[in-house]
């Protein structure tokens, strides 16, 4: 149990920043000024992989115990959560990856069939044929029901993570892939990254999905599902890291939006055009694989533009 008075806020965050990253920190800076039956969401404590340590994942319950008219008491509920969250990123990696390796040609193929089903089998007057062209249409809706299903409920078992180094040098390569993964053509790319021998703890495979999946929301939030898109890399000597910054001219996200878009399940879609492709996990799952590389991700409204 703690009370304000016996452990002063500002001793207990130093105390937890010394050996984790304090995540929403908002949340964190602002916990013990709340009321103490005030609902309260879950904090996180992120300890990235060391030498000497594996990558921790813990989340934080704040429960308010029943305010006496003196200082009130809270308790500190902490669970990790590490293998949950590691489950959850494999998952989200195993289905970006196949989505793009059996989806991808896959609706081409539903697309043919429509085709064919729309505009040619009114026209046929062979039987056969018609047979033929039926038994195709239903095997393609059958192939694709499977496909489905594989992405919607794959699970991947949890494995100990492996050093990744990622070159800068592989970058230009893996940006043209995931542009054009996505249909994304009108891309201005400024690699402002001096150090080509520059490495971050990330899988060629992992930038990709991140690329990709920036890539696909660009997309599908532009009006005209035509985005213009600006990505540019510059150094972090400082830091030994990169800044990637991707920028679209699509819309402007209120503030409440912002704060929330790193959240699982959240779908600014939703609130913008009524429509809800996908679960809302991508950019929670940017954020973590981000952090566990010891980096940060942030977003913020082009000044005086759309997107």
């Amino acid at each position: 149990q703690l009370r304000p008075g016996e452990i002063p806020e500002p001793h207990l965050m130093e105390m937890l920043c010394k050996h984790f990253r304090c995540e929403p920190r908002q949340a964190w800076a602002t916990w013990l000024e709340q009321p103490a039956t005030a609902p309260r969401p879950p904090l996180l404590l992120f300890r990235p992989a060391t030498a000497s340590a594996p990558l921790a994942w813990h989340e934080v319950w704040v429960l308010g115990a029943t305010d006496t008219g003196l200082a009130p008491e809270f308790i500190l509920q902490i669970r990790d959560v590490t293998r949950v969250i590691q489950e959850r990123l494999n998952g989200w990696s195993f289905e970006r990856s196949v989505s793009h390796k059996l989806a991808t040609p896959l609706t081409g193929v539903m697309g043919f069939v429509d085709i064919l089903r729309r505009d040619m089998l009114p026209q046929i007057r062979d039987a056969e044929v018609i047979q033929y062209l039926d038994l195709l249409g239903k095997s393609a809706d059958l192939l694709h029901g499977a496909v489905m299903d594989v992405l919607r409920y794959a699970e991947v078992a949890n494995q100990p993570a492996e050093p990744q180094r990622f070159s800068i040098a592989q970058l230009p390569a893996v940006i043209g892939t995931a542009a054009a993964g996505t249909g994304v053509s009108d891309l201005e790319v400024d690699l402002a990254v001096t150090h080509q021998d520059l490495h971050v703890p990330l899988s060629e495979q992992t930038v990709e999905l991140i690329l990709t999946q920036l890539f696909e929301n660009a997309v599908k939030f532009h009006p005209r599902r035509q985005p213009k898109i600006k990505l540019s890399a510059t150094c972090n000597i400082q830091r030994q890291g990169v800044v990637l910054r991707v920028e679209d001219d699509g819309v402007t996200l209120s503030s409440e939006q912002l704060e929330q878009v790193w959240k699982p399940y959240f779908q600014a879609e939703k609130t913008l055009t009524g429509q809800i492709p996908g679960m809302g996990l991508g950019l929670s799952n940017i954020a973590m694989l981000v952090a566990q590389a010891g980096g940060e991700s942030w977003m913020e409204n082009v000044a005086g533009a759309p997107g």
